[in-house]
């Protein structure tokens, strides 16, 4: 990864983080195995050629399930970190997340900290994630992959929730960490309501903000769409789970609206 984004910067090609390394900067992520790569589109095919030059193979397109965005998978560039197949890393044009370069800022990369990279200002990444939720049917099984990413970052940014990896033992210990969460929601509220969201096309996409902060089941209530089955979803008990080690997290809250 690191030979591959030192290579990007020394052409001068903008890279943008995405996916699991925005995860993995607002701690919920616990290893990176895709690495998302947003760059603009001018720069998609030199990217990819630079990319390969490093000893990446360009791979074949992986199946289209886990894409939410059909256009990702279109437009999408696909190199090999390893033999298997199993890390990789994915290229995708700007304006297939619907993001612009001035969306987004520069930092260090969060696996080598003698590179720097972009990445989205968190109120645009948001929006876009927003935009596909409400876009994308209840229905569809690549939802899950915006419910995830969406529910992370804001379990890991807005709540400023604990690591991933974080174990909780015994009831009274899972109750304190609930508790804490349960009271943090005005204030979560709050901050999001403070952030400068630059153009936003429409209103409701504000209103659907707060509405999952308050309450991560309203990602899979009607937000323009029929209510699928609780299965189709991934719904346990009445509210979202992660798919990681036992913890207290947003994810697992059931709030009242």
């Amino acid at each position: 990864m690191s030979t591959a984004l030192k290579a990007l910067n020394d052409k001068g090609i903008p890279v943008v983080e995405y996916g699991q390394q925005i995860l993995f900067r607002w701690g919920w992520a616990e290893v990176l195995i895709v690495v998302e790569w947003i760059v603009p589109d001018e720069y998609l095919d030199i990217a990819s050629q630079t990319v390969s030059e490093q000893g990446f193979a360009l791979a074949a397109k992986p199946p289209h399930e886990g894409f939410p965005w059909e256009n990702w998978h279109k437009m999408g560039r696909f190199h090999d970190l390893d033999k298997e197949s199993w890390s990789q890393i994915h290229l995708y044009p700007l304006t297939a997340v619907g993001l612009a370069l001035e969306d987004t800022y520069e930092v260090l990369s969060t696996f080598d900290p003698k590179l720097r990279i972009r990445t989205p200002v968190p109120a645009r990444y948001m929006l876009t994630m927003i935009r596909e939720l409400v876009k994308v049917p209840l229905q569809h099984t690549n939802r899950h992959r915006i419910i995830g990413d969406l529910a992370g970052f804001i379990h890991g940014y807005i709540f400023h929730g604990p690591p991933a990896e974080t174990q909780y033992y015994g009831e009274e210990d899972e109750a304190m960490a609930e508790a804490e969460i349960r009271s943090e929601i005005e204030g979560a509220v709050q901050f999001i309501k403070t952030w400068d969201w630059g153009h936003v096309e429409n209103e409701r996409y504000l209103e659907i903000a707060e509405r999952i902060v308050r309450s991560a089941r309203a990602m899979r209530d009607n937000l323009g769409f029929v209510t699928a089955s609780r299965k189709s979803v991934g719904i346990h008990g009445g509210a979202y789970r992660a798919s990681v080690k036992p913890q207290i997290t947003y994810l697992q809250m059931d709030y009242s609206m």
